[in-house]
């Protein structure tokens, strides 16, 4: 039975995430609500009984219990006056507690988790916005999340785009899929690479779940920002991937660079080039930096010319 709140069937959900426990998932879909927060509670603090707390450590934790469960606002406005690693530890029991949720197909309780902790952490210091987002499009809240991409002045911002960018295309909203597309080619070069994979890069995302951090503007980072919104591409890999091959050659023309429209582009270097297939400057996506420096002729100055032009290389 699927849940309407949830975009795909929790049980199939459960079948792919291999790192999970069946006992465990099967016991955890039959707590309550109220079992639930006592679960996720416990998970983030432990066992506020445990007898080998003192009672001024339960005090201490105290405020900083009732703050996470509650949702009160007044805990919400005493929280400014919390010293600066209760705050650090509130932020990241928070933030665990949404993931958690969301793992699990509960993705109002972690869009709740996610929305209030991006309203405490003005620095949105572990990617709180990322979560909210991927939260609206798991929800099929599609206005709401570009609603909120205006708001939090998100222009530019990989991460946000790639879910966004899954969102309009299962909303059927090519006009913004187009768009959305051309903003990811601005912001990552390596977007054009994704673009040329053969086959969906599903195992790679899946694999970059559990990544914590990665440098903007690689190839990784896509993956890693795609892996947000994993349930869906679980089901939905196929018509993404289906829609990137019938745009691709039509978004490649509208970017080309022929190499003889470059002025310091001789002859020979473009023979050589042409000899290895080379004949845009899109084409080096599929060579690496040290690859093209083995050509004849072909050296450090030269490659950076190419670079300044627009050219991007595979990783290594």
């Amino acid at each position: 039975m699927t849940d309407e709140k949830k975009v795909i069937d929790f049980n199939r959900y459960r079948e792919e995430k291999l790192f999970l426990d069946d006992d465990f998932l099967d016991s955890l879909a039959e707590l309550s609500d109220d079992e639930l927060d006592d679960f996720y509670d416990e998970l983030a603090f432990g066992d506020m009984e445990d007898p080998q707390l003192t009672s001024a450590e339960i005090d201490e934790l105290y405020p900083f219990y009732r703050a996470l469960t509650s949702g009160d606002q007044e805990d919400i406005k005493a929280f400014k006056y919390w010293d600066r690693k209760s705050q650090k530890t509130y932020f990241g029991s928070k933030f665990s507690l949404g993931l958690l949720c969301k793992q699990n197909g509960l993705y109002e309780k972690a869009l709740v988790h996610f929305e209030e902790l991006y309203q405490l952490d003005e620095q949105d210091s572990l990617g709180a916005r990322y979560e909210i987002m991927a939260c609206l499009v798991l929800l099929r809240r599609y206005k709401d999340a570009q609603s909120f991409y205006d708001a939090i002045g998100g222009q530019g911002d990989e991460q946000l785009l790639v879910s966004l960018f899954v969102a309009s295309l299962l909303h059927d909203d090519i006009d913004s899929c187009r768009l959305y597309v051309s903003q990811l080619l601005e912001v990552n070069p390596h977007f054009i690479t994704f673009l040329e994979e053969v086959a969906f890069p599903l195992p790679e995302i899946m694999s970059s779940v559990n990544w914590e951090r990665v440098q903007s503007g690689t190839l990784d980072s896509l993956y890693f920002s795609f892996s947000r919104v994993l349930p869906i591409l679980l089901t939905a890999y196929g018509f993404v991937h289906s829609y990137l091959i019938n745009h691709f050659e039509e978004i490649a023309m509208e970017e080309e660079v022929l190499l003889e429209e470059l002025d310091f582009m001789t002859d020979k270097m473009r023979e050589e080039f042409s000899f290895w297939g080379i004949h845009r400057l899109q084409d080096f996506a599929k060579w690496t930096e040290k690859e093209v420096l083995a050509f004849p002729g072909i050296g450090k100055v030269k490659v950076q010319k190419l670079k300044e032009a627009g050219a991007i290389f595979k990783e290594e």
